[in-house]
């Protein structure tokens, strides 16, 4: 599914939820659907972008395997911390 059509989909989505009234006219929605759709576009896409580019540089700085072995064990450690507070055991 294209980037277009689920920011379309998730546009119609959101308006459907939030606007009252069965009987509203249809160009109202289209309307409403066309202004969520954009709002999502210029969010989504530049958020999206930026991660993907993240993610290329992040694979190429773990090709080492002493530097993936760091990440893993930096990863699992904050994992094991953030479990601290939720399993309630902060004094």
């Amino acid at each position: 599914m294209s980037f277009t059509v689920l920011t379309a989909l998730l546009g119609f989505a959101f308006v459907a939820t939030v606007t009252p009234g069965p009987n509203n006219l249809m160009l109202r929605s289209l309307l409403s659907v066309a202004i969520v759709a954009g709002a999502f576009a210029v969010v989504c896409f530049p958020a999206i972008s930026v991660w993907a580019w993240i993610g290329t540089v992040v694979r190429q700085h773990l090709s080492n395997t002493t530097r993936l072995r760091v990440f893993n064990f930096t990863k699992a450690a904050l994992l094991v911390a953030s479990l601290y507070p939720v399993l309630g055991l902060d004094a």
